[in-house]
């Protein structure tokens, strides 16, 4: 759409009636654009090829994102269309719009926004829902980027070896554990996220899916890890202190942790989003990046 903004903004008004005067395009995974009214209202769209996302799925998640602000969980705020859908058809395209959220990003966390964090995200499986959401567990964790893995790491046996070993203990131990299930923000970090004072807007529910409850923290805690952040310890146990003033976490979820890690970094690395084995670019570097922190979770935790 950035080819020709004055029929993207002819659509948008179409679609919205909000009578759009300004878009600048945004970094995304997908097309982001901010918008303009006349008026001075700002605006954020979002637009998903129908080829990679289903609209079964894009409607489950505004949804769903509707109903984690109706029960005050601090989200952005989904907007519905002349026709009451949140979901708009643009071309090839699906389309997604909210209000846009003042505030700012942030590359690194204190405590206070960990435990913050940890607020939101325990109100944010509080949130009950009859939505279809993909699983995230075991086959699509560890056997299904295990298959890209051992096709676009050929050169890289031995750490391949490495990964399907490590995948064969998280399975057996993370079998052990009665672990509750929720549904989950699936990216659940502070990129995804807007900090204003002392508040935070969580964003971008695309990765939504049904999973164990101890998920959501455990993506937070790989992207500390990730990072590099400093005092990981204290930021990882502020997270914990604001999750679990609202919901304890079982002994089970606890001691599940580490397995849990270590198949989020297999998917990490085994990740290709829609695109095919042939299409993807597999690449050393990322690869080498994230095998470090196997031994980091172990130096951790085992």
């Amino acid at each position: 759409m950035k080819d020709n903004i004055r029929y993207f903004k002819q659509k948008l008004n179409e679609a919205y009636d909000i009578n759009v005067t300004d878009v600048s395009a945004l970094s995304s995974m997908h097309e982001l654009y901010q918008l303009t009214t006349v008026y001075g209202e700002q605006y954020v769209v979002k637009l998903y090829r129908a080829s990679h996302c289903s609209l079964s799925h894009l409607t489950s998640m505004t949804e769903f994102n509707a109903s984690l602000k109706a029960n005050r969980v601090s989200v952005t705020v989904p907007v519905p269309g002349v026709d009451g859908k949140y979901v708009q058809y643009i071309d090839d395209m699906y389309a997604v719009l909210s209000h846009s959220v003042h505030g700012d990003t942030v590359s690194t966390l204190n405590s206070s926004q960990c435990y913050l964090f940890g607020l939101e995200c325990a109100r944010l499986h509080l949130t009950q829902s009859k939505h279809d959401f993909p699983p995230k567990k075991t086959e699509e964790l560890l056997t299904l980027p295990l298959l890209n893995i051992r096709a676009g790491y050929r050169h890289k046996q031995e750490k391949v070896g490495v990964i399907e070993t490590l995948a064969t203990q998280v399975e057996v131990n993370l079998s052990k554990f009665p672990l509750p299930e929720v549904l989950c923000h699936g990216d659940f970090h502070w990129g995804n996220a807007i900090f204003s004072s002392e508040q935070i807007t969580i964003l971008d529910l695309d990765f939504c899916c049904r999973s164990w409850r101890i998920y959501d923290p455990i993506v937070f805690l790989w992207n500390l890890l990730f990072t590099n952040s400093d005092n990981i310890k204290e930021q990882w146990s502020s997270f914990l202190s604001g999750y679990q003033s609202i919901s304890e976490f079982s002994e089970e979820e606890l001691i599940a942790i580490p397995w849990l890690l270590i198949a989020h970094n297999i998917w990490q690395i085994g990740f290709i989003g829609e695109a095919t084995i042939d299409e993807w670019e597999f690449d050393d570097y990322w690869f080498d990046r994230k095998f470090e922190l196997f031994a980091v979770i172990r130096e951790m935790y085992l």
